[in-house]
C-alpha cells in the first residue's frame, strides 16, 4: 500500500514546470512501481494472492513504467533537449541475479520462520520477514535515473540486510535455528551483500 501510494503521490508532484525536478519525481515512481511488482512476487509466492490477481496487478504496475518512460523519452527530446538529463530507460529487475537470490532469500526466511520453534517469538518472525522483504524492495526500487537515488537504496538494502543478520544470530544464540541452517542463510545473504557492494563501487567510479 505504500509503494503504492507513493507512485500516485511523486506523479501529482511532477506535474510541474521544471523539468530536472520532473524528471526527478518520476523516476521516483518507476521505482515505486518497481517496489510494488516485488511485493507482488512476495505476495504470489507466500500464497497470500492468487496468480490471476498477480498478473492482473502486475500489469498494471508495468503499464505504469511504460507509461512513464515514453513520457520521459518525449520530455527530454523535446522539452529538455541541449539539457544534461539522465536516460529515462531503467533495467527489468527480474534480469538480475542479485533480485532472483533476494526473493529466494525471502523465501527461505518465510519458510523458515513458520516451523514450530519460532512460535514462541513473533517478535523475531516478524522482524525477520520485515527485513528480508526490505532487502528485496529495495534491491528494486534502486533502479531509479539517478545515480544519488540508486545509492540511498542500495544503501537502504544493505541496511536491511545487516538488520537481517543480527537477527539471525539472535535466532541462532536461543537456538531456536541450528548452525546449518544459519551457514545457509548467511551465505545466500553474504552473497548479496557483495554483489550490492560491487554496484555501489561502479556507480561511484561513473559519478
Amino acid at each position: 500500500m505504500r509503494s503504492a501510494e507513493s507512485v500516485k503521490k511523486s506523479i501529482v508532484i511532477a506535474e510541474q514546470h521544471f523539468i530536472r525536478e520532473k524528471f526527478n519525481q518520476y523516476s521516483i515512481a518507476i521505482g515505486s512501481c518497481k517496489e510494488v511488482s516485488t511485493w507482488l512476487e512476495i505476495s504470489l509466492g507466500q500464497q497470500y494472492i492468487s496468480q490471476e490477481k498477480f498478473e492482473e496487478l502486475n500489469k498494471l504496475s508495468l503499464s505504469v513504467v511504460g507509461i512513464l518512460t515514453k513520457t520521459l523519452a518525449n520530455i527530454s527530446a523535446n522539452e529538455g533537449k541541449g539539457m544534461d538529463l539522465p536516460s529515462p530507460y531503467t533495467p527489468d529487475s527480474r534480469n538480475f541475479g542479485i533480485y532472483k537470490d533476494s526473493l529466494l532469500l525471502v523465501e527461505k526466511i518465510y519458510k523458515m520462520t513458520r516451523r514450530r520453534e519460532f512460535w514462541e517469538d513473533k517478535v523475531l518472525v516478524f522482524g525477520l520477514r520485515d527485513m528480508a522483504g526490505s532487502v528485496a524492495a529495495n534491491v528494486s526500487e534502486s533502479n531509479q535515473l539517478y545515480i544519488p537515488r540508486k545509492f540511498k537504496f542500495l544503501n537502504n538494502a544493505l541496511e536491511a540486510m545487516s538488520a537481517l543478520e543480527s537477527q539471525l544470530q539472535t535466532s541462532l544464540s536461543k537456538q531456536i535455528i541450528a548452525v546449518e541452517t544459519f551457514s545457509e542463510m548467511e551465505e545466500i545473504a553474504g552473497s548479496i551483500k557483495r554483489r550490492i557492494k560491487r554496484i555501489l563501487k561502479n556507480l561511484s567510479d561513473q559519478k
